[in-house]
């Protein structure tokens, strides 16, 4: 949404949002056990983690009716692609707001020196400028206005299992992950 947003050639007022956003053709779809996004016919997979959406998502994450619309669509992918074991999700209100009866719930940590460093390095993996200042200080304003706004902002879930990954790889975030996993299914 926060792509199409910015593809908008003029900014959309907020009492046309709603009428944007049933006009948008977003798609989402699991395809071989991956989500895949598209705007029209475009993948939008690379594409999302650019700084600018990041920042207009957050901008657009504040308005009630692209949360309601967001929300929907959530739950009803969750519902169409469901398997025996489950479905695994992630973003800044899944576990309270989009799934707040999931079985299992993680909340994913680290410094904002760490998260900084993390984001510069995939920036510039995907060729995109990094400046380690400019990335941290957008990060800090995401995660105020996130934890401030008043739909749905960002909170570790009561009964959510926090993972600090600091000082963790990928491969030992995942094995954390999984072990919690084990546990709860032998319980």
């Amino acid at each position: 949404m926060a792509l199409a947003f910015l593809r908008s050639l003029d900014p959309v007022p907020a009492a046309e949002v709603p009428r944007f956003l049933r006009e948008m053709s977003l798609t989402a779809t699991c395809e071989g056990g991956t989500l895949v996004l598209r705007l029209g016919t475009e993948d939008l997979a690379g594409q999302l983690r650019s700084s600018a959406v990041t920042a207009m998502a957050s901008r657009v994450a504040l308005l009630p009716s692209v949360r309601a619309a967001l929300l929907r669509e959530q739950r009803a992918l969750a519902a169409r692609y469901r398997t025996s074991h489950g479905i695994v999700a992630e973003g800044r209100d899944i576990g309270t707001v989009v799934f707040p009866d999931a079985e299992v719930k993680f909340f994913l940590t680290a410094t904002l020196a760490v998260r900084a460093r993390r984001r510069q390095m995939e920036r510039q993996a995907m060729g995109q400028i990094a400046d380690l200042a400019s990335i941290k200080a957008a990060i800090a304003a995401r995660d105020r206005q996130d934890t401030e706004r008043a739909h749905a902002p960002l909170r570790v879930a009561d009964d959510a299992f926090v993972v600090h990954t600091d000082d963790l790889t990928i491969d030992e975030q995942v094995q954390v992950v999984l072990a919690q996993v084990r546990e709860r299914q032998r319980r």
